[in-house]
């Protein structure tokens, strides 16, 4: 349960006992800490930064930040950021050698990103638009068994890119 104290959760001088998590007590103040918890970005290994930073700004409407460049470690970063807040960092580097996989190959850990577009309608613009540029549509449009209208594609790095409303 979780106690409201004159409005607020926890706040300021009240630290509320909000839960009991397997007998460990939780307290409101740490709820609403946890509660700004966000992911803050992903990112992506590439071998072409502009290639792939053009196809994020020109598909799905990202703004590209300045590069960052350090030629001591060969190393190579740009953030892309989104209108909601989320950001994908893209990297290169001449320094490592990441593992190269094949385009679209399910994989444990980071299977694919998903991307809101806000309607179907925006789903199927763009999937068409994928498709027209050369890129594969993997599978979609289509209505999931969870209830999500989606399209699933590749970047140009490879990388599984769900298209979704």
């Amino acid at each position: 349960m979780i106690y409201i104290i004159r409005g607020k959760l926890g706040l300021g001088r009240y630290r509320s006992l909000a839960a009991n998590v397997m007998g460990i007590p939780i307290f409101a103040h740490e709820i609403l800490r946890l509660w700004r918890m966000r992911i803050e970005h992903i990112a992506l290994w590439t071998t072409d930064m502009e290639r792939c930073k053009q196809y994020f700004v020109f598909y799905f409407g990202a703004v590209a930040g300045a590069e960052y460049v350090n030629p001591v470690k060969g190393f190579t970063s740009c953030f892309l950021s989104f209108p909601e807040g989320a950001r994908i960092e893209l990297m290169k580097t001449t320094a490592l050698s990441p593992i190269v996989i094949e385009p679209g190959a399910q994989r444990m850990g980071l299977t694919h990103i998903a991307i809101s577009v806000g309607s179907a309608e925006r789903v199927d613009e763009l999937t068409r638009k994928l498709r027209d540029g050369g890129f594969p549509i993997l599978d979609g449009p289509r209505r999931t068994g969870d209830g999500y209208y989606e399209s699933v594609t590749l970047d140009p790095d490879g990388n599984r890119i769900e298209i979704m409303a």
